[in-house]
């Protein structure tokens, strides 16, 4: 009875320490699979954030009809900082005072045309240019001159 009693204690003692090694391993396994997770929804993040930007830029550069959450012309801050840079290089300083604000409208418009061969745009005070467009600005075949009041 004792030899029974001696291997029962025996292999109980034997399959604690199996389960307790178990438990540890599967413990620190799920700690690293905690861990990854934790780096992979951080890199997605990123990823999904540098995807938004590349989207921004491709439709301010491009327009690529695919995608349709364009900002309007007016709404796209970068994009009028960037033509008013490049308007202060091309024709120098200039000032604008209180008077000059006075001068414009509410119902006055600037147009804003692009010529997609030579990637130009063309600012305007016309609303329509009918009969200019054809001749300054090429639309390879598109019936709508894509214009942004």
């Amino acid at each position: 009875m004792a030899v029974f009693i001696y291997r029962g204690w025996k292999r109980n003692n034997l399959n604690a320490f199996v389960n307790s090694a178990m438990r540890k391993n599967l413990s620190e396994f799920a700690r690293d699979v905690q861990i990854s997770i934790e780096q992979n929804e951080k890199l997605v993040a990123d990823a999904m954030g540098n995807v938004a930007k590349a989207k921004a830029a491709v439709l301010r550069v491009g327009g690529h009809p695919a995608l349709q959450e364009e900002l309007s012309f007016h709404e796209d801050a970068p994009l009028l900082a960037s033509i008013m840079t490049a308007i202060i290089h091309k024709y120098g300083d200039m000032s604008l005072g209180l008077n000059d604000m006075k001068k414009i409208s509410d119902e006055a418009t600037v147009s804003v045309y692009i010529n997609t061969e030579s990637q130009e745009m063309i600012l305007s005070k016309e609303s329509n240019l009918d009969s200019g467009v054809p001749t300054i600005v090429n639309f390879a075949g598109f019936n709508d001159d894509e214009t942004y009041h």
